[in-house]
């Protein structure tokens, strides 16, 4: 294992430990922690050369974050009468809220005040994106998973100028780990993540990207063409 994946595996139980909330978990099992997200989120703060403490702070913000919005995706919008599934909706209310109040909280104890305001903001283009696709004035050709994450991952890169580290077309590499989720929803889906999966390795093969970044993803891809 590397250091890189053992960092990844430590940031991941310290955000288990951060976001697990007895009632809740009774209630509506575990916390829907966003694991490749997290990976991926990791990897690009590393290619920033973010302090180690620094890139824990963001990464579980951010996570936090992306739990926030999926979860509060998940409550049903119409009237319930039956007593247990309103409690359930009301705990996933909270849940929402619990999540979004931790991302707040990583942030302001680090004095990452730069930082809230950049996710806030990644926050308002989500829930404008979702209110257009919701009434009709935009085509529902993304996921609503895919427009979370793709939007907090592209503010973080940009806060950090990832762009400077490893090029202009970093997101196009990341994609097919990002949104594998999504696409394991679709038919044909093995052959949309051989393709981009092409694509992203011209990227990075060029001599700018980072060689010990490649490796990464190499070794994540094999893994999971293994899990296919």
């Amino acid at each position: 294992m590397t250091s890189i994946s053992t960092d990844q595996n430590k940031i991941l139980m310290d955000l288990e430990r951060l976001v697990v909330n007895s009632d809740l978990y009774l209630n509506l099992g575990a916390p829907p922690i966003p694991t490749r997200f997290v990976r991926l989120l990791d990897l690009v703060l590393t290619a920033c050369e973010v302090p180690e403490e620094r890139k824990k702070t963001f990464v579980q913000a951010a996570a936090c974050l992306h739990m926030a919005l999926t979860t509060h995706e998940q409550i049903p919008l119409q009237t319930i009468e039956n007593e247990g599934l309103h409690r359930v909706r009301q705990l996933t209310v909270l849940a929402g809220d619990f999540y979004s109040s931790l991302f707040y909280q990583q942030l302001a104890m680090a004095g990452e005040i730069d930082g809230i305001v950049c996710l806030s903001q990644a926050t308002s283009r989500t829930n404008e994106r979702k209110m257009k696709m919701y009434c009709g004035e935009e085509t529902v050709s993304l996921s609503i998973r895919k427009i979370e994450s793709v939007e907090i991952l592209t503010a973080i890169a940009g806060f950090f100028l990832v762009e400077h580290y490893i090029g202009k077309e970093w997101m196009t590499v990341l994609l097919p780990l990002l949104l594998l989720d999504e696409l394991r929803e679709r038919s044909g889906w093995q052959d949309r993540f051989h393709d981009a999966v092409s694509q992203g390795e011209k990227i990075w093969r060029q001599s700018r990207f980072p060689i010990w970044l490649r490796c990464e993803l190499e070794q994540w891809i094999e893994q999971e063409c293994r899990n296919l």
